[in-house]
């Protein structure tokens, strides 16, 4: 589960030491502000598919640097996946759409937004194929047992949970977790468990959390 971390104390030497690297990430930003708009108005000849397809992949670059330097609760991120969404949508281009939508819910989870979150995750199923492939069934599977977890809605969340285990290949997923710095195959073990917990099934749940545990210590990462 990506979550909130809890603000943490910055004493005001490392706020000081901090300071150079801001500046950076700044001057970073504005190369790569720069960049795309110099290519995105110049005089090339390109279909206006082709600038969309070449704007679209430059906004979803600048994103995790806007994120690195902003946080996620930046109103420039937002404006970048609103318009990312919107070269995807006007591209036709059902794979990208779903690529963004999913930054979208992350950013509402990492928002405690769980309501907006499920919005655009419902909004992800109807984007994936009708047989998506397992990867992209196993994160939004976790992501909707995670929302529907903090809801209170615990039946709910572990269909989700189970319905995206059976996607799940816990080698393969262990291999995903190092890109989305979580193993979606242990979260999912983990939002079950807790729902169980939460219904009284005490063994179920103990059982549910010992293969997340057992999982989670085979993992590399």
């Amino acid at each position: 589960m990506i979550s909130a971390a809890p603000a943490m104390g910055i004493s005001k030497h490392h706020a000081v030491s901090l300071a150079p690297v801001r500046a950076r990430f700044s001057e970073l930003v504005q190369e790569v502000k720069a960049g795309a708009e110099k290519i995105i108005t110049r005089e090339l000849q390109l279909s206006s598919e082709e600038r969309a397809r070449i704007e679209l992949e430059l906004q979803i670059a600048k994103l995790p640097v806007c994120i690195a330097v902003k946080g996620w609760a930046s109103e420039d991120a937002k404006t970048i996946c609103a318009r990312a969404l919107n070269l995807a949508d006007s591209l036709g281009d059902n794979a990208m759409e779903s690529l963004i939508l999913y930054e979208i819910a992350t950013m509402h989870e990492v928002r405690g937004e769980y309501s907006q979150k499920q919005e655009v995750l419902a909004r992800r199923y109807r984007v994936l194929p009708m047989s998506p492939e397992p990867d992209a069934a196993v994160v939004s599977g976790e992501l909707m047992a995670c929302s529907t977890f903090y809801q209170g809605r615990f039946d709910t969340s572990i269909e989700h949970a189970n319905e995206a285990l059976n996607f799940a290949d816990p080698q393969k997923h262990t291999v995903l977790g190092a890109t989305l710095s979580e193993d979606p195959t242990i979260a999912c073990l983990f939002w079950l468990s807790k729902s169980l917990l939460l219904q009284g099934k005490i063994d179920q749940a103990r059982a549910r959390g010992r293969e997340a545990y057992d999982l989670a210590r085979g993992s590399p990462h």
